[in-house]
């Protein structure tokens, strides 16, 4: 039996499922768009989620359209607060918080499982 796999907006998605607070959530992401995100508090995974079912249908998110357009800089806007750290100063603030985000993920995830 191979993994559980459907097509969405034209990308190939893998399913996953957990149980989280009592509810089983289904969600089907792709690992096509390599952006671990999705809708709500929904994220961790390795590629966009495109669909999140909750309990069966109770709540479902659906992707309508994906779009791929690079931002245009100019309608970003410069800090205006904030400090100047140096290159190895980003990497050690980087680590930390990638290991802080990894343990609440951790906490999360400690049911989560991929269907094959």
């Amino acid at each position: 039996m191979g993994i559980a796999s459907k097509e969405i907006l034209g990308y190939t998605c893998m399913l996953a499922e957990t149980e989280l607070d009592d509810q089983k959530i289904m969600a089907w992401f792709t690992p096509d768009i390599p952006i671990s995100a999705g809708p709500e508090c929904y994220y961790g995974l390795p590629g966009l989620m495109l669909e999140v079912n909750v309990n069966q249908g109770q709540i479902v998110w659906m992707a309508s359209q994906v779009d791929l357009t690079i931002p245009n800089i100019a309608f970003l806007d410069e800090p205006k607060e904030g400090k100047k750290v140096t290159a190895e100063q980003y990497q050690q603030i980087q680590d930390e918080k990638i290991a802080e985000w990894e343990q609440q993920q951790n906490k999360k995830k400690k049911n989560a499982k991929v269907i094959k």
